[in-house]
């Protein structure tokens, strides 16, 4: 019997240039497909799961591909910027349905008048010109307080004095 010769395919160069150029195409797609995601959602994950890949690849292309990390960081920019005047204009829209809590941050953080020492404070500890403050207000609110309870008795004597009558 004569021995079968398993015919063994090799590869053309051309068909493996041909898929190199698919997968390079791929991946081209996918990098402008994420340049475009990132001018509205600029965070990684988000982008990265919108086109189906991993976040990890979309870091390497970062690493890997500095005209596309360049590209990326402006599109990036561009998505913040959009998603800071969604923020701003939520928090108008707060305001203006008169909610306390946003009005007082608001109010906090943008009216001179209204700031506090959040900036200069690092922790939790408050500085010392506010504990100052808070002492001194201590202080008068005991000198106050005696005067204040003798008032306060005064007016209830009258009062159950002129209800006797």
């Amino acid at each position: 019997m004569a021995a079968k010769k398993k015919a063994t395919k090799k590869k053309s160069p051309q068909k493996q240039t041909t898929t190199t150029v698919s997968a390079q195409s791929r991946v081209a797609k996918q990098k402008n497909e994420v340049l475009e995601i990132f001018e509205t959602y600029p965070q990684i994950r988000v982008a990265a799961a919108k086109i189906g890949v991993h976040h990890s690849t979309v870091y390497r292309w970062f690493e890997s591909d500095t005209r596309f990390a360049q590209k990326a960081e402006e599109a990036r920019r561009i998505g913040y910027a959009a998603f800071d005047d969604l923020v701003e204009s939520k928090l108008m829209q707060g305001i203006n349905n008169d909610n306390a809590s946003l009005i007082k941050y608001y109010l906090s953080r943008v009216h001179p008048r209204y700031k506090n020492d959040r900036d200069n404070v690092k922790t939790n500890v408050l500085s010392a010109r506010r504990m100052n403050e808070i002492a001194t207000a201590v202080k008068n609110w005991r000198k106050w307080l005696p005067g204040a309870v003798q008032e306060s008795a005064n007016t209830r004597a009258l009062l159950e004095d002129s209800a006797d009558e």
